[in-house]
């Protein structure tokens, strides 16, 4: 079994940590020159603010609706992922850390209640670096990302949820459209509602030599992955990145040549 734990809207959490009188009011962090926002707290989502907004378009619904904003903080938030990333390590020997805000862990040969386990996670981070975070378990990577955004937008899972058995499994993909699935972008998922695949029940089901020819190899292990067959296993360092990126953004909506030529 792996469990995926993510955290909840990461940087607006670093920022209540620090601020607990916002807990539980709207809160947005911005990007570097303050140009987009890049994290929303669930209350900031529930006002209709959408993510990678530019800040001046939505400045006058910020301001309407009281949001608190930030500008980010990377040192904080590098300081908070690297308590929680400790904390975690205390519940498997085998891990692997996805991200910023994301860690899976190996927990074969652990016995004990899952369910128990998850909730355990969940309030030991709590009380150690108050950030909230999701908890996912399951057989596979791909269903504990699954099994992840069930606990993060399913209320009645309270934060948790474990996949392991069938039945679960199978109520949670075939609600869950295709492109939700991990490792499926937006224009393989055209590709595959092409072939009548539009929820991840349809790809867990499909044939995965046919898939296989008309996508790639990826998607082949996704299927497998899906039918609760490890074939993504950790990896002990991140794989070297293929590009970087340096993006800038102007703090007001600019209108004139000459700004812009001036940055350039």
């Amino acid at each position: 079994m792996f469990a995926l734990v993510d955290c909840n809207s990461f940087y607006a959490s670093c920022e209540q940590v620090f601020r607990p009188d916002l807990r539980g009011k709207p809160v947005v962090v911005l990007s570097n020159n303050d140009g987009f926002i890049v994290s929303r707290t669930r209350e900031a989502k529930a006002l209709g603010i959408p993510d990678l907004a530019a800040y001046f378009q939505v400045e006058d619904l910020l301001q309407k609706h009281e949001v608190a904003v930030f500008s980010s903080n990377y040192p904080l938030y590098g300081d908070l992922s690297a308590r929680v990333m400790t904390t975690l390590k205390s519940f498997s020997p085998n891990i692997e850390v996805y991200s910023i805000d994301e860690m899976f862990l190996d927990l074969d040969g652990i016995r004990t209640d899952f369910s128990t386990l998850a909730h355990d996670i969940k309030d030991t981070l709590w009380r150690h670096v108050r950030i909230p975070v999701g908890v996912g378990i399951a057989p596979t990577k791909v269903l504990s990302k699954l099994a992840n955004r069930a606990a993060k937008t399913i209320p009645k899972a309270n934060g948790v949820c474990v996949l392991n058995t069938s039945h679960k499994q199978q109520w949670l993909m075939q609600r869950m459209p295709v492109i939700k699935v991990w490792g499926i972008a937006k224009r393989l998922a055209i590709r595959l509602e092409a072939m009548n695949i539009k929820t991840a029940w349809d790809l867990a089901h499909a044939n995965p030599k046919i898939v296989r020819r008309r996508t790639s190899v990826c998607v082949e292990r996704i299927i497998q992955e899906l039918n609760g067959i490890p074939c993504l296993e950790l990896e002990d360092a991140p794989g070297a990145k293929k590009q970087i990126y340096c993006t800038r953004s102007f703090e007001h909506k600019t209108t004139d040549l000459q700004p812009i030529l001036n940055a350039i």
